[in-house]
Parts: C-alpha cells; structure tokens; sequence
C-alpha cells in the first residue's frame, strides 16, 4: 500500500445521531487524505492513530513523547477508516481496482447514489484508471 498513490471511492455519511438525518454522497479520495482527515479528527480530541493501536510512548530528553514504533501505511489506513466510520457516520473505502469499484457502485445503491457512483466508475474507467 502506498498512502500517496492509492486512491479510493468513497461513500460517506453523516452521523445518524444528528437530528437533521443521515446526508450520504461518493467521491474520490487518496489514502494520505483519509489517513490525514483522521488525524486531524484525532488531533482536535487530543487523541492520535498510535494510541488507538495501542502503542506506547516514551518520552526524550526534550519532554517530547514519541511512539515506540510507527505505524505501517496499512495501519493507518485501517485505523482512518475506523475513525471516520464511527459515531453513527458511514465512511466505506473501495481501492479504485473494477472488482471493488463495481462492489462501490452496488453498494451506494443503497444509498440513493447510483447515477454519483456510476459516473466516478465511469470516469475512470474510460481513462483506464482502474486496476
């Protein structure tokens, strides 16, 4: 997995726990924008991904804490999609490859959001942008 070469579609939500419904749509996103949107969501909690995977920190001789090890690009991407899937929010990646690009446009079916899915399918398919 490379964060800065993989893109994905994407169908997200918002919270179903909002008083002014559920609003899903479909877009394109590379895995360093998912991995960074989580972070910043983490950041505002005072929260990070490592602590999430339950790393530990030590501390330098500057008072400055680092994680004991980093992460691997598919650990955060695992831990991103984990984050901004939850709360009652959907946020479902699909690697752009025609197999998981078809299971996206099945799937935001359910959504209302066919003609949106099949013209990001069909956008790239017709450029040979899918695997």
């Amino acid at each position: 997995m490379n964060l800065n070469d993989d893109y994905y579609f994407v169908i997200k939500g918002t919270s179903t726990n909002s008083c002014g419904g559920s609003r899903y749509s479909v877009t394109i996103l590379t895995g360093r924008d998912i991995v960074a949107a989580a972070e910043d969501e983490l950041i505002n909690s005072g929260d990070r991904l490592e602590n999430l995977a339950g790393i530990s920190f030590y501390e330098d001789d500057d008072g400055i804490f680092h994680p004991e090890r980093e992460l691997s690009d598919d650990e955060k991407f695992q831990l991103s999609s984990d984050v901004l899937n939850d709360d009652g929010r959907l946020f479902w990646p699909f690697i752009t490859t025609k197999t998981s690009a078809l299971e996206f446009v099945n799937e935001a079916k359910e959504y209302g959001l066919e003609n949106e899915a099949k013209a990001l399918y069909d956008s790239w398919d017709s450029r040979g942008l899918l695997d």
